[in-house]
């Protein structure tokens, strides 16, 4: 299993504490038009987060929390909170969305399992949303 972790923007974390806000269930797409609509009613366009995946994909570039390395590759691969919204509800219309899980302050998406053949189901996580100053 393919397993990153990534501070957007910033660092690659070398781990991942998650902590679950509930037990994951299949959304309906008016779920999570209501969760998008309190997450962007907040108004965070400036801030990180821990990101991770699990299953899928290639890493394409970050930052090593220790070192602070540069890992070589465009950083347009990872994606915001929008793009994980957009990418919740083109699984949901495509029924591969099998569960997300929302931040109860922020309302973004700290995980979502997607289903798919086996070299294309797995998770993404997201956590430790931190708002820019």
């Amino acid at each position: 299993m393919d397993t990153r972790f990534v501070r957007l923007g910033l660092t690659v974390a070398p781990a991942l504490v998650l902590i679950a806000c509930g037990t994951p269930t299949a959304p309906t797409p008016r779920e999570l038009l209501v969760e998008r609509a309190q997450w962007q009613a907040q108004g965070l366009t400036n801030y990180s987060y821990v990101w991770e995946q699990i299953g899928g994909g290639v890493l394409r570039s970050a930052v090593f929390v220790a070192t602070g390395d540069t890992v070589p590759g465009p950083l347009t691969w990872f994606p915001t909170i929008d793009q994980m919204f957009d990418q919740a509800i083109a699984a949901a219309n495509g029924h591969t969305l099998h569960a997300i899980v929302f931040d109860h302050h922020y309302h973004y998406p700290v995980r979502m399992d997607l289903d798919g053949p086996a070299d294309a189901s797995g998770s993404v996580l997201a956590s430790e949303l931190t708002p820019a100053p």
